[in-house]
């Protein structure tokens, strides 16, 4: 077994792509749409309709986007302690520079950069 991907579902791929490359930097490699059997027959629908990007990162690793036009849902705010996958977490060369990037271009994160409480990475969330 080995990692693949993860997968962030949205109302509005083509934001989070936009989000991606433009103010992330990553590379979109691949999207498709896809209503056929296999994907309603995987996901549990009838006649969904699913778009997919797929995001690359420096060091290979993938963010897979998606979203599902015909079965939109709403958002939820939950906080980190609800039972959900609670974050990825991406490697980057400088936290100092991504995060004053993300500042400057008006995005909010909860914290500053601060240090793990194992003190081998300095770490924020968007």
């Amino acid at each position: 077994m080995g990692y693949r991907n993860t997968g962030i579902m949205t109302n509005d791929l083509e934001r989070l792509i936009q989000f991606h490359r433009n103010r992330l930097g990553l590379k979109i490699i691949w999207q498709m749409t896809d209503s056929s059997e296999y994907i309603n027959k995987i996901i549990n629908l009838k006649n969904g309709i699913a778009k997919f990007a797929k995001s690359k990162m420096n060091d290979g690793s993938m963010l897979e986007l998606l979203c599902f036009p015909s079965h939109p849902s709403s958002s939820h705010c939950l906080s980190i302690i609800n039972v959900s996958i609670c974050y990825i977490a991406i490697r980057i060369k400088s936290v100092a520079d991504t995060y004053d990037h993300l500042i400057k271009n008006k995005i909010t994160t909860p914290s500053e950069p601060i240090l793990s409480s194992e003190g081998i990475a300095k770490l924020f969330s968007i």
